[in-house]
């Protein structure tokens, strides 16, 4: 029987604490991507109150610790198939990760199924050493459907979700973006070294070790200068950018930075920001 009652109580924020570089944290393991509560985890959900009276069952499962953490654990594998560098970073992002649901619904409630239907604006809060990579933000945010279902097998509930491709792109991008900065990946070839000479101060830091293109950047004053208004410019367009839209953005973005690492030489990287530029600036 369908219903739409909303529940009130979130699910408490978890302080973060020690997470000075979620780059270098060990990864869970992410062997098992089907996201399965076991009965008896299920069974110990927190009872909600609502008007003083206990919430059901199927309000439980919607509104659960649990629940949200398999979400969780759904958008980081999403975003782990998405990453085109390294994804191991991803680990320790998601240890100090929390999701909280705003007005969680009961969509559809099927006993018969064993299947409850869910709806919910989704927030996916990241520890504050991580909101330089997400503009400033250490919120993502999406409206999600969601249900919890039992299992063919009996061995607990199955948890999908649907609508959150916008957050695991952005996890997705914001690793592949770090991963380059923190030289992670494909330093073995004596390409990433470190720069102690004068900067000009681009967008990101020239105080660690870096890739040709970016030591190009850090040392030429015009391609450190294109790079910020680049930068600007693209955290200004996706915070304008419909949900929709933000994943051809995203991917645009990832092309951009996989050919500036290509490029030999400062005329090349200066050809390109301009494009880049133009493109975000005019919306193409």
């Amino acid at each position: 029987m369908s219903k739409s009652r909303m529940l009130i109580g979130l699910s408490a924020l978890v302080v973060l604490g020690g997470c000075k570089d979620w780059l270098f944290d060990k990864q869970p393991d992410v062997n098992n991507t089907t996201q399965v509560i076991s009965d008896n985890a299920m069974n110990a959900v927190v009872s909600n109150v609502v008007d003083g009276a206990p919430v059901s069952g199927a309000d439980q499962k919607c509104a659960s610790q649990l629940t949200y953490d398999a979400i969780k654990k759904t958008l980081f594998d999403a975003a782990r198939k998405k990453v085109t560098t390294n994804p191991l970073p991803l680990g320790s992002l998601q240890n100090a990760s929390v999701v909280r649901m705003t007005t969680p619904l009961v969509v559809n409630d099927n006993p018969q199924l064993q299947r409850t239907d869910c709806s919910g604006q989704l927030a996916l809060m990241l520890p504050p050493s991580a909101s330089n990579a997400f503009g400033g933000s250490n919120m993502l945010q999406a409206s999600v459907q969601y249900s919890v279902q039992q299992a063919a097998d009996h061995s607990g509930a199955v948890v999908q979700v649907n609508g959150a491709d916008a957050i695991s792109d952005q996890l997705a991008t914001a690793t592949d973006f770090l991963a380059q900065h923190k030289s992670l990946t494909g330093a073995g070839d004596g390409s990433v070294t470190p720069f102690a000479g004068k900067t000009y101060n681009p967008s990101f830091d020239c105080g660690g070790k870096l890739t040709n293109a970016m030591r190009m950047i850090c040392q030429d004053e015009d391609l450190a200068a294109m790079d910020r208004d680049m930068n600007a410019l693209y955290q200004q367009k996706k915070g304008a950018t419909p949900k929709p839209d933000l994943p051809a953005l995203i991917q645009a973005q990832r092309d951009f930075l996989k050919s500036r690492n290509n490029c030999p030489d400062t005329g090349c990287m200066k050809d390109l920001y301009s494009k880049r530029s133009d493109a975000l600036d005019t919306g193409e």
